[in-house]
């Protein structure tokens, strides 16, 4: 990773910081049985996005910024997992690649992504 990806980086966590943190309420996949349990993966996903800074630069529902980055509310509905992976490791532009965010992080990241529909 370049010193400006991770300038970028630190500088989205930050601005982060201020977006109300890690409050929102934890990510549930409705199942058989007696309502919705937090799914593990996707609790995950959504501190990764937190804490990764993504907000700095994404909307995903009322949370974030709207630019310079596309709003990420739907992305599930619009992409592939496959795809979403690939534009999170392959990442074009001013977005910092997440090649080394570890194999389970990535997973959960690419899972939460997947399962907004807006």
């Amino acid at each position: 990773m370049s010193i400006r990806a991770v300038a970028v980086a630190c500088l989205s966590v930050l601005a982060i910081a201020g977006c109300g943190g890690d409050d929102e309420a934890p990510a549930t996949r409705t199942g058989p049985g007696a309502g919705a349990r937090p799914d593990p993966q996707l609790v995950t996903g959504q501190r990764v996005v937190v804490q990764s800074g993504c907000l700095a630069c994404h909307r995903i529902g009322e949370r974030g910024n709207r630019g310079p980055g596309q709003d990420l509310s739907a992305v599930g509905r619009r992409l592939p997992s496959a795809a979403i992976r690939r534009s999170l490791v392959d990442a074009e532009a001013s977005m910092p690649s997440y090649r080394e965010l570890g194999k389970s992080k990535l997973a959960a990241l690419v899972v939460y992504l997947s399962s907004l529909r807006g």
